[in-house]
């Protein structure tokens, strides 16, 4: 991946929503491979994301995702104020969903 494009391009369309006004919360929630596997499996999941329906697919993509590494090398606070990045590995997405309620204040 290319970094420095890619965050030109994440810049881009922030400033879309930042020229209207508009509050912006950036949450980058992260597990490890197994995990993922595992959410990927899901019923209710499978239901609602067409795309994983494919398990076997769905398993080709995380692995070529984990290779270029699709997680952000950033540290909390340093891209802005409202940026949080959470480790999502050993939590529910109730408490995923609490923790960024709760540090991002909303």
């Amino acid at each position: 991946m290319d970094k420095e494009n890619d965050n030109e391009f994440v810049e881009k369309t922030l400033d879309i929503f930042r020229k209207q006004g508009a509050d912006i919360f950036q949450v980058e929630v992260y597990a490890t491979l197994e995990v993922r596997k595992q959410r990927n499996k899901n019923p209710l999941r499978l239901q609602e994301k067409v795309s994983i329906r494919d398990v076997k697919q769905s398993e080709k993509h995380l692995h070529v995702y984990e290779k270029y590494q699709i997680n952000s090398d950033h540290e909390p606070g340093l891209i802005s104020p409202a940026y949080l990045k959470i480790d999502s590995t050993n939590k529910s997405v109730l408490e995923t969903v609490d923790e960024i309620i709760i540090q991002l204040k909303l």
